[in-house]
């Protein structure tokens, strides 16, 4: 027998009936973000082990492929990127996995100290991992034209 809640938040969607494990995908969310989009230029080594202890499955691919693209353009531009996120949102729960929306702040500064950058969203699929929440996909919106 479908419940009334059910048809509020999607059969299985345990989003709003699992305060707790929202709140700890939220938490870790939050953590990943910062740790998986912030860098600097001179300390990628660390920035990429400090990203691959919030990502798993095609997430890490994803992480690799958008380093090497970035890279010439961070060690030439000697650029610093710092993303926090104002808003995070749990889209869906279901047992160890989450679907998250995140609007961030992201803030990068070159060796000119000219800044850049500004408000950014994107989805990420989540998963826990030997106990841990992990990203597992980022889906970047693309900005109009």
């Amino acid at each position: 027998m479908q419940k009334l809640s059910d048809a509020r938040i999607g059969a299985g969607n345990e989003v709003l009936s699992d305060a707790n494990t929202t709140k700890d995908v939220v938490g870790a969310a939050n953590t990943a973000v910062v740790s998986v989009l912030s860098y600097k230029f001179d300390d990628m080594v660390g920035a990429t082990a400090r990203a691959k202890e919030y990502l798993a499955s095609e997430a890490i691919d994803q992480y690799d492929k958008s380093m090497k693209a970035l890279e010439t353009e961070i060690q030439t531009q000697k650029l610093q990127v710092v993303v926090n996120p104002v808003s995070v949102g749990v889209v869906s729960l279901t047992g160890d996995e989450a679907r998250v929306l995140v609007f961030a702040d992201q803030i990068g500064t070159r060796a000119d100290k000219q800044p850049s950058g500004g408000p950014t969203q994107f989805a990420m699929n989540m998963q826990r991992v030997d106990g841990k929440w992990k990203i597992v996909k980022l889906d970047f919106f693309e900005t109009p034209k």
